[in-house]
């Protein structure tokens, strides 16, 4: 920088020559900073956008997660997988009783149950603004106990369609109806992890679906009561929601009024 000033006379007027004008302004010669201060500008911005994703993540973890909310869908979940199983796992076996051993109608009869499912999923979103969310787990848990009643108590064929079909809708009714809530109990910091524990209950109830129907024949002598048993209790359980949906919205109603 030194010998660019004390040439800066011999570099006017070369400039003066080669450019054919008369005056070339004084030249001033300065290091030129802006990349340093462009990496310092971006450190200082970068510091700045982790501190901001801290104060996020704090204030995300701040908000507490709805833990009874959460709990009472796992259960909800797990309960739910271990009525929904006991009719692909057990229905066949009934049907074999009423001698019924045709692998097609057997195999008809599964997917009978499957498409009942999908029109119960395909349900939910009207379901679920007409009746809210306790009010489709009760109505979930009355179509897959009615279903199973009808099971236990099915001499043909079409009866056993029949049941198989409408326990079907209530199985349709319940992912969805149960996920809403789990969803809205967690936070975005937790949420990965709540889905893990919802998705673990799911598969935990399709799994010990036959074994809580062979504890139950331990007590209730056969499989028909064996059903029969599970059935009452998912109409207590649908009457249990029918009891939670009308409190809340009582409840709701009397904040509305306590507002005006």
């Amino acid at each position: 920088l030194a010998a660019l000033m004390t040439a800066r006379g011999y570099i006017r007027s070369q400039l003066r020559d080669r450019m054919g004008v008369r005056h070339v302004p004084e030249l001033t010669f300065a290091i030129d900073r802006s990349e340093r201060m462009t990496g310092r500008m971006d450190e200082l911005l970068g510091r700045l956008q982790k501190r901001d994703r801290k104060r996020e993540e704090k204030s995300a973890e701040a908000a507490k997660v709805a833990v009874l909310q959460l709990l009472v869908g796992y259960l909800m979940i797990l309960g739910g997988m271990v009525l929904t199983f006991i009719m692909p796992i057990q229905a066949p076996t009934l049907l074999v009783s009423l001698g019924i051993t045709s692998s097609t109608m057997i195999g008809l009869a599964a997917g009978l149950s499957l498409l009942a499912t999908l029109g119960g999923s395909l349900m939910w979103p009207l379901l679920r603004r007409r009746f809210g969310i306790a009010g489709c787990n009760s109505l979930l848990l009355g179509l897959m106990g009615l279903g199973l009643w009808l099971l236990m108590r099915g001499q043909s064929y079409n009866e056993v369609l029949v049941a198989v079909f409408i326990q079907g809708l209530g199985a349709g009714l319940l992912v969805p109806n149960v996920m809403a809530p789990v969803m809205n109990a967690l936070t975005a910091s937790t949420r990965g992890r709540g889905m893990g524990g919802f998705t673990s209950c799911l598969y935990i109830g399709q799994f010990v679906s036959p074994l809580v129907v062979a504890l139950v024949i331990v007590f209730a002598g056969d499989l028909r009561h064996a059903i029969q048993w599970l059935a009452l209790a998912s109409f207590a359980l649908a009457l249990l929601w029918v009891v939670v949906g009308l409190r809340a919205r009582g409840q709701g109603q009397a904040r509305t009024v306590g507002s005006h």
